[in-house]
Protein backbone atom coordinates (compact mmCIF):
# COMPACT_ATOMS: atom_id res chain seq x y z
CA UNK A 1 0.00 0.00 0.00
CA UNK A 2 1.31 3.45 -0.87
CA UNK A 3 1.97 5.73 2.03
CA UNK A 4 1.33 9.45 2.09
CA UNK A 5 1.93 12.23 4.56
CA UNK A 6 -0.89 14.33 3.14
CA UNK A 7 -4.35 13.98 4.65
CA UNK A 8 -7.07 14.50 2.06
CA UNK A 9 -9.44 17.42 2.47
CA UNK A 10 -12.97 16.48 3.54
CA UNK A 11 -16.21 18.46 3.31
CA UNK A 12 -19.43 17.23 4.91
CA UNK A 13 -22.05 16.97 2.16
CA UNK A 14 -25.22 14.84 2.16
CA UNK A 15 -25.95 15.57 -1.51
CA UNK A 16 -29.31 17.12 -0.71
CA UNK A 17 -30.68 14.00 0.96
CA UNK A 18 -32.09 15.83 4.01
CA UNK A 19 -33.66 18.56 1.87
CA UNK A 20 -35.31 15.82 -0.23
CA UNK A 21 -36.96 14.53 2.95
CA UNK A 22 -34.90 11.40 3.58
CA UNK A 23 -34.13 10.71 7.24
CA UNK A 24 -30.97 8.58 7.10
CA UNK A 25 -27.72 8.83 5.15
CA UNK A 26 -28.78 5.98 2.88
CA UNK A 27 -27.20 4.88 -0.36
CA UNK A 28 -23.68 6.29 -0.95
CA UNK A 29 -23.90 5.98 -4.76
CA UNK A 30 -27.03 8.16 -4.85
CA UNK A 31 -25.34 10.78 -2.69
CA UNK A 32 -22.10 10.66 -4.69
CA UNK A 33 -23.88 11.10 -8.02
CA UNK A 34 -26.03 13.95 -6.69
CA UNK A 35 -22.90 15.73 -5.47
CA UNK A 36 -20.54 15.10 -8.40
CA UNK A 37 -23.17 15.63 -11.12
CA UNK A 38 -24.83 18.53 -9.27
CA UNK A 39 -28.22 16.84 -9.63
CA UNK A 40 -31.10 16.86 -7.14
CA UNK A 41 -30.97 13.90 -4.76
CA UNK A 42 -34.58 12.96 -5.50
CA UNK A 43 -33.88 12.85 -9.25
CA UNK A 44 -30.96 10.45 -8.78
CA UNK A 45 -32.93 8.36 -6.29
CA UNK A 46 -35.86 8.04 -8.69
CA UNK A 47 -33.55 7.05 -11.53
CA UNK A 48 -32.14 4.16 -9.48
CA UNK A 49 -35.38 2.24 -9.90
CA UNK A 50 -34.76 1.78 -13.64
CA UNK A 51 -33.13 -1.38 -14.90
CA UNK A 52 -29.45 -1.04 -15.79
CA UNK A 53 -29.65 2.43 -14.36
CA UNK A 54 -26.10 3.13 -13.22
CA UNK A 55 -24.08 2.71 -16.40
CA UNK A 56 -26.77 4.28 -18.58
CA UNK A 57 -27.34 7.21 -16.24
CA UNK A 58 -23.65 7.91 -15.71
CA UNK A 59 -23.04 7.90 -19.47
CA UNK A 60 -26.05 10.17 -20.01
CA UNK A 61 -24.66 12.61 -17.43
CA UNK A 62 -21.28 12.68 -19.21
CA UNK A 63 -19.21 10.45 -16.91
CA UNK A 64 -16.61 7.97 -18.16
CA UNK A 65 -15.49 4.92 -16.12
CA UNK A 66 -11.81 4.23 -15.40
CA UNK A 67 -10.88 0.91 -13.80
CA UNK A 68 -7.81 1.37 -11.57
CA UNK A 69 -7.33 -2.16 -10.27
CA UNK A 70 -8.09 -5.59 -11.69
CA UNK A 71 -9.45 -8.47 -9.61
CA UNK A 72 -6.66 -9.66 -7.35
CA UNK A 73 -4.40 -6.84 -8.51
CA UNK A 74 -2.35 -4.49 -6.40
CA UNK A 75 -3.82 -1.14 -5.44
CA UNK A 76 -2.37 1.68 -7.55
CA UNK A 77 -4.68 4.61 -6.73
CA UNK A 78 -5.83 5.74 -3.30
CA UNK A 79 -8.39 8.23 -2.04
CA UNK A 80 -5.73 10.89 -2.13
CA UNK A 81 -5.68 14.15 -4.09
CA UNK A 82 -2.12 13.46 -5.26
CA UNK A 83 -3.17 10.21 -6.93
CA UNK A 84 -6.54 11.15 -8.42
CA UNK A 85 -7.17 13.31 -11.48
CA UNK A 86 -8.75 16.72 -11.03
CA UNK A 87 -12.38 17.30 -11.83
CA UNK A 88 -15.63 15.77 -10.63
CA UNK A 89 -15.19 12.11 -9.70
CA UNK A 90 -17.21 9.33 -8.14
CA UNK A 91 -14.71 6.89 -6.67
CA UNK A 92 -15.45 3.27 -5.83
CA UNK A 93 -13.35 2.65 -2.74
CA UNK A 94 -13.82 -0.64 -0.84
CA UNK A 95 -17.47 -0.96 -1.81
CA UNK A 96 -18.29 2.65 -0.99
CA UNK A 97 -18.96 5.32 -3.56
CA UNK A 98 -17.68 8.77 -2.70
CA UNK A 99 -17.67 12.08 -4.56
CA UNK A 100 -14.29 13.77 -4.98
CA UNK A 101 -14.18 17.22 -6.52
CA UNK A 102 -10.74 18.55 -7.43
CA UNK A 103 -9.16 16.41 -4.72
CA UNK A 104 -11.70 17.26 -2.01
CA UNK A 105 -13.87 14.45 -0.60
CA UNK A 106 -17.56 15.35 -0.34
CA UNK A 107 -19.55 12.90 1.80
CA UNK A 108 -21.11 12.39 5.22
CA UNK A 109 -17.95 10.68 6.50
CA UNK A 110 -14.30 10.75 5.52
CA UNK A 111 -13.57 7.23 4.20
CA UNK A 112 -10.03 8.08 3.03
CA UNK A 113 -8.11 6.44 5.88
CA UNK A 114 -5.66 9.35 5.67
CA UNK A 115 -5.24 8.87 1.92
CA UNK A 116 -4.58 5.11 2.11
CA UNK A 117 -8.03 3.79 1.08
CA UNK A 118 -7.78 1.92 -2.22
CA UNK A 119 -9.79 3.16 -5.21
CA UNK A 120 -10.90 0.32 -7.48
CA UNK A 121 -12.15 2.68 -10.17
CA UNK A 122 -13.83 6.00 -10.72
CA UNK A 123 -16.36 7.80 -12.86
CA UNK A 124 -15.05 11.13 -14.17
CA UNK A 125 -17.25 13.89 -15.57
CA UNK A 126 -15.98 14.75 -19.03
CA UNK A 127 -18.15 17.71 -19.99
Amino acid sequence: MCETNLSPVFVYNDGGRKIAGFKTNGDPIIRAIAIAAQRPYQEVYDRKTQRGWLKDYMTELGFVWTQTIEDGGRCQIHLNADELPSGRLICNAYGRSVAVIDGVIHDVIDPSEDGKCCVFGYWRLTN
